[in-house]
């Protein structure tokens, strides 16, 4: 796609976390657009170290107003948080987006931030202060599209995507894998027991997966334990090489149909075709909308997740078959695509091609 271009533009983000989602949503297209000499790009809060986000000082505020054009914040709900959203508009009166890329609103009863996310609490408040202040929000999906809609006149997509692919590691055997971090444990319960059939049937199978969260593989019997392994935590700026050293064939994606789950990306499953796995997943919202059903990945009802599986570890062919189409799915999610969208859409808003 070729971008208009006049002189750079400073883009300045606030990423809260050290997490995919920073690593998704800022990082990954940011530095693309600066690669390829159309921004020039800083950032507070994102350096691929477990260091917690630490608010900057007035002074730094103040600083990082005066250099930048427009001003990207991932979501924080707390009262310092606004505060520096707040700090930077009046500094510069120059234009400030919020990212967003779950619903708060509608928080797991699994999950221990429900607590906090409760329609009554300070978080919520908060939430709907910043999302009302801001120039415009930026979403992963359609559904938060919708969603943040009553709060925020200007509100634009721009998807998750993927930038590299990896080549496969040559090993003996099937390995399924199930990377998650500690929001899907609801979503794990789906799959347990057809995981536990399957690698009581089939010894030449192993399973690998994240240790995110207990309740799920609790209780492994003894004549399968040496066919489970437990991950540890997972450097972000290595995850995606670590995961390609893994080897896994079947990448799998369950989801429990809630209004939580139908704001999720793709991203899951973008991950898993990176890594060259045949993936099978939930048929909601944006898996839905991804895979197409035998082509380029399985979608499974709750009770079918045990055919699948067993389908694949069966017919290798037809796993290197989803793996290939899943290549040419892929190129539709380059990060440069949704890159340029972002980039789009801040010339757009710095130009005040926009309404509130």
């Amino acid at each position: 796609m070729e971008l208009e271009t006049t002189k750079k533009i400073k883009v300045f983000y606030f990423a809260p976390e050290n997490s995919g989602v920073a690593f998704y949503r800022f990082y990954q297209p940011l530095e693309d657009l600066k690669e390829r000499g159309f921004i020039e790009l800083r950032s507070w809060g994102f350096d691929f170290t477990e260091k917690i986000f630490d608010f900057p000082s007035i002074k730094e505020l103040k600083e990082i107003a005066d250099w930048g054009d427009i001003f990207i914040f991932g979501r924080r709900d707390v009262k310092e948080y606004f505060f520096a959203i707040q700090a930077i508009k009046e500094f510069s009166q120059k234009p400030v987006l919020l990212d967003i890329d779950d619903n708060i609103f509608d928080i797991s009863p699994y999950l221990a931030a429900r607590v906090g996310y409760n329609p009554n609490g300070e978080a919520i408040k908060i939430h709907e202060a910043i999302t009302k202040y801001v120039d415009g929000i930026v979403v992963s999906t359609p559904f938060l599209d919708e969603l943040y809609r009553k709060y925020n006149k200007n509100i634009k997509i721009v998807p998750n995507g993927v930038k590299n692919v990896f080549i496969p590691k040559s090993h003996e055997g099937i390995n399924i894998g199930y990377l998650v971090s500690g929001s899907h444990l609801e979503n794990s319960k789906i799959i347990e027991g057809a995981i536990l059939r399957i690698l009581r049937k089939y010894s030449n199978v192993k399973f690998y997966y994240t240790k995110a969260f207990s309740g799920f593989m609790d209780f492994i019997p003894q004549e399968i334990e040496k066919q489970v392994n437990f991950l540890p935590w997972l450097p972000l700026k290595n995850y995606l090489n670590y995961v390609n050293n893994l080897g896994l064939d079947i990448g799998l994606a369950p989801l429990m149909d809630n209004y939580f789950n139908r704001a999720k990306s793709n991203i899951r499953v973008l991950e898993y075709w990176q890594n060259r796995m045949a993936v099978i997943a939930t048929p909601l919202d944006e898996y839905n909308k991804t895979i197409t059903h035998g082509f380029d990945g399985y979608l499974s009802q709750d009770d079918e997740w045990e055919h699948w599986l067993e389908d694949l570890i069966q017919h290798p062919d037809r796993r290197r078959y989803l793996m290939q189409n899943s290549l040419q799915t892929l190129k539709n999610y380059d990060i440069s695509i949704f890159a340029d969208k972002y980039y789009n859409i801040i010339r757009e808003i710095i130009n005040g091609a926009h309404t509130r």
